[in-house]
């Protein structure tokens, strides 16, 4: 069975490492309107 005591181990929303949040800002900056034309 798992164990409740684990689920202190997960990242918390809104404490992500730098590079998620560096992944996030490049993911929203892709995917904004006119970024990509739909031949792309």
């Amino acid at each position: 069975m798992f164990d409740i005591k684990n689920l202190s181990r997960l990242i918390k929303l809104g404490e992500t490492p730098e590079s998620m949040n560096a992944f996030w800002k490049f993911d929203k900056a892709v995917f904004a309107d006119g970024a990509l034309t739909t031949l792309q």
